[in-house]
């Protein structure tokens, strides 16, 4: 083992009971065991940190496998109305690096951090640390209401084990990095959130910790502010710092991290290159929205039998098919595709315009319009079949819908009107290459918003004008 490992955890596991007064219950059975059999039961893990902050300068850290500073406990089996909220997670963050943290909303990465920062103790496995930890987990947190910000930062600088010799020499840095001259001096309890957002990324990152835990509270400040926290976190990472980040920002995962965790259910799903959890956590996401809306479209029409009707047209299905007729509802970026109408006509109906609509949530992208292309039957009647073919797309990744219309050839009935008949995906396979996935401008910058890339031309002659 390198000795610049700053947090190893194996085998992590936490439960929490439903139940409050279960809870309760629960808690005063394991603290009495605590007391009556100690060796087994209480974590030295509070010890530990005490030993850390009375650490004297940041140079001297030991190797991990010296410090014996650790977190651990165990305690197999569930009781009634418990869960598991972490279940066997493993991994290492050295110094350094910036590691990020994914998942849904449960998935279990406040718990995590939680335990790295001591407010939990583990239920089974263990936690190493090496070296002074600081984490930013709550608006607020370890601050007190009634103090000024000001007092605060002494506090918060007192509890790390700092002189105040010490503290003062930092108080200037801190206070302009907040840019919170004019309300220094104020009771924090009237600050606002990005106030107090401010307040504690400056004082933790200015009061020299080894580690740093950020959730996603830098998510509430204004975009300047969040700007400067992610510049000060990379300078700082270069300076050997330990980051440990936990946010739903997949563009911020992408740019700043060397690696990631993807947590499920309490469970590790996958641990590797920040890029590629990204890019598979990404793709999950989409192919779950996707799943969802064509539950929905399957489960209407098994129950009506067609899409829509009205009284002059019968709706079977819009399909979207590669160009060898094999239906798809995923595609890669630039992949042909071709959108294939079954319907039929109660009557014979001349010229009909048929529409089709693409929109990435509600937004209206773009469009194929028979009225625009000049192209369309001289009359239907009875089954038919009109396809729709897209040789060159440059749909950017995300989940999209097809909306569908037909009209009269004047446009002043609805022969079948505008509805959401289908949903698809496209993937970021083909823009690898193109883009790349890490950096700032990786792919997860595209899929922000999604979209359309149109066919135009750059001129970059005048880039830079001559004197």
């Amino acid at each position: 083992m390198k000795n610049n490992t700053a947090i190893r955890a194996e085998h992590v596991s936490k439960k929490f009971a439903r139940s409050l007064k279960r809870a309760m219950t629960y808690g005063m059975i394991d603290i009495f065991k605590t007391v009556v059999i100690p060796h087994r039961y209480r974590s030295d893990g509070f010890d530990a940190r005490l030993r850390d902050a009375q650490r004297p300068e940041r140079p001297d850290i030991p190797p991990i496998e010296n410090r014996k500073s650790k977190i651990e406990s165990t305690a197999p089996r569930l009781r009634p109305t418990e869960f598991w909220a972490l279940r066997d997670v493993n991994f290492e963050l050295k110094y350094g690096e910036c590691l990020g943290v994914v998942g849904n909303n449960g998935a279990g990465k406040s718990t995590l951090l939680s335990i790295l920062s001591g407010i939990y103790s583990p239920t089974e496995g263990r936690v190493e640390l090496s070296g002074r930890l600081q984490a930013l987990i709550a608006l607020g947190a370890g601050f007190h209401p009634l103090l000024s910000g000001r007092e605060n930062i002494y506090i918060n600088a007192a509890i790390l084990g700092m002189s105040t010799r010490r503290i003062e020499a930092l108080l200037d840095k801190i206070i302009e990095f907040s840019e919170l001259h004019d309300f220094l001096d104020a009771p924090i309890k009237n600050y606002s959130s990005g106030m107090l957002v401010r307040l504690g990324f400056a004082v933790a990152i200015h009061l020299d910790p080894d580690i740093l835990l950020i959730d996603e509270i830098l998510a509430v400040g204004d975009i300047s502010f969040q700007r400067k926290c992610m510049e000060k976190v990379d300078e700082l990472r270069q300076r050997n710092m330990a980051f440990m980040l936990v946010t739903h920002n997949l563009h911020r995962i992408e740019s700043l991290c060397e690696r990631a965790i993807w947590l499920e259910h309490g469970r590790t799903v996958m641990e590797g290159e920040a890029r590629d959890i990204v890019a598979a956590y990404r793709r999950r996401d989409a192919r779950e929205a996707l799943e969802e809306r064509m539950h929905h479209h399957k489960h209407r029409d098994e129950k009506e039998a067609v899409v829509t009707e009205t009284p002059f047209m019968r709706l079977y299905s819009v399909e979207l098919q590669r160009l060898d007729g094999t239906p798809v509802s995923e595609l890669g970026y630039g992949e042909p595709f071709k959108v294939v109408i079954h319907y039929e006509a109660k009557e014979r109906i001349p010229k009909p315009y048929y529409e089709i609509m693409f929109l990435r949530g509600e937004f209206r992208l773009f469009q194929a319009n028979m009225l625009v292309d000049g192209n369309t039957p001289d009359y239907v009647q009875g089954p038919g079949i009109i396809e729709c073919t897209f040789p060159r797309p440059t749909i950017l990744p995300g989940v999209y819908d097809i909306e569908f219309a037909c009209k009269t050839k004047d446009g002043a009935v609805f022969l079948i009107e505008w509805g959401r008949v289908n949903s698809f995906m496209v993937t970021d396979q083909g823009l690898e290459s193109i883009i790349g996935q890490d950096g700032i401008f990786g792919i997860s910058n595209l899929t922000l918003v999604g979209g359309v890339h149109y066919d135009h031309e750059w001129d970059i002659s005048k880039a830079v004008l001559k004197e």
